[in-house]
């Protein structure tokens, strides 16, 4: 991953880009997480990701979790210690 991209800006671009989101919204709240392990100071490292999109329409929620989880995988090794993610909202 390009270092100079935020972990937030490349999590975003992936989403879109794969599954074409109707409702995308990505919270970094890593601030909340402060003094928890995987903490990390200037935040990237705990998210929440509240996605809606058709890709996930016949998939259950292990599914979706599964296939998000798959395509961060590099955000994941580059320092991400949690997403929470949110299918309806």
């Amino acid at each position: 991953m390009n270092a100079k991209i935020k972990i937030s800006t490349s999590i975003e671009q992936k989403l879109k880009k794969e599954f074409s989101p109707i409702k995308l919204i990505i919270q970094d709240v890593s601030e909340m997480h402060r003094g928890h392990t995987g903490f990390k100071e200037g935040g990237e490292s705990h998210f929440i990701i509240k996605i809606k999109s058709d890709f996930f329409k016949n998939m259950n929620k292990l599914q979706i979790h599964r296939s998000i989880n798959e395509v961060l995988n590099e955000e994941w090794a580059n320092g991400v210690h949690s997403i929470s993610i949110q299918t309806e909202f």
